[in-house]
């Protein structure tokens, strides 16, 4: 519904048909641009898109997700009526069983500032971590790329955005589907190196909190590294689940002391600490499908 957009088709060395039918749609429609490289993967076909955009803001549609009509309509909208820098929306997670709408952010539109984004962020790490079901001013990435050949790229530049202490809008509306392969993060590749993907960007946000002294801030970002070990601890090997009960302890004794978490959610740490593996059975029986977080 949006239609003065210029739509960049990055092919990272498809061994399919998909670049000649990307050229094949580029001859169709003047608004499409197709680049063909080598294939480097995702955070250099991102970046080859920053190099060349054009338009005055920017939106991430990754190769086998797709949106809904009004999409860019309504996320330039958000940012336009609210003045911000970014707009973000809801996803539907597009699992083997079926279509659901991630509902863990609020029911209502807001506005945030970096360090409110940031709270959200290691709450709610799935909406927020990502840089897909969001819209953003192009002047953001006028020195900033995205690491290649990192994992979980997008939280890494999430914190690198939001040093530019942006402002954000929220819509609480479905506009993006994300495809998934199969109806757990965890079917495929190797778990202990996932896992350490997953720690090794939450440490770099952790190192950067500790810095500029965000108290709050650093113990939210330190309970969602603690459980990341948790939700892993099942499809680790034996070597894995040792090393993830260590910093399980390690991590836990800092967070039970911490008045501002619940006395609920102390207790559950608590248990987390020396029965990883029971916990997170009992999340997998009765948590929807996807869900990450713990201890909200």
């Amino acid at each position: 519904t949006y239609r003065n957009i210029e739509i960049l088709l990055i092919d990272d060395g498809t061994k399919d048909k998909s670049g000649e039918i990307a050229d094949c749609w580029a001859e169709r429609d003047e608004r499409i641009r197709v680049i063909h490289q080598k294939n480097q993967g995702i955070s250099a076909a991102r970046n080859i898109g920053l190099r060349e955009v054009k338009g005055e803001y920017i939106f991430f549609v990754d190769s086998d997700d797709y949106i809904a009509e009004n999409y860019v309509e309504e996320l330039v909208s958000a940012m336009e009526k609210e003045n911000t820098d970014i707009s973000m929306c809801r996803f539907f997670g597009l699992w083997q069983d079926g279509i659901r709408l991630v509902t863990s952010m609020p029911d209502r539109s807001m506005c945030m500032n970096s360090k409110e984004y940031l709270q959200n962020l290691y709450t709610f790490s799935g909406s927020c971590s990502v840089v897909w079901n969001k819209g953003y001013r192009r002047s953001l990435f006028e020195d900033l790329r995205f690491d290649v050949g990192k994992k979980n790229e997008d939280a890494r530049l999430m914190l690198l955005l939001m040093k530019k202490d942006p402002k954000i809008a929220y819509i609480p509306l479905g506009l993006y589907m994300y495809r998934q392969r199969s109806s757990s993060i965890m079917n495929g590749g190797d778990k202990d190196s996932l896992l350490q993907s997953e720690l090794e960007w939450i440490q770099m946000h952790l190192e950067y909190l500790s810095d500029v002294k965000e108290d709050r801030l650093y113990f939210t970002a330190l309970k969602l590294y603690f459980n990341r070990n948790v939700e892993y601890y099942l499809y680790l090997d034996k070597p894995g689940q040792k090393k993830a009960r260590k910093r399980l302890r390690q991590v836990g004794k800092r967070l039970v002391t911490r008045n501002d978490f619940s006395v609920g959610v102390r207790c559950k740490i608590a248990f987390c600490m020396f029965f990883p593996g029971a916990y997170a059975k009992y999340k997998r029986s009765g948590a929807t499908k996807g869900a990450n977080v713990y201890f909200d």
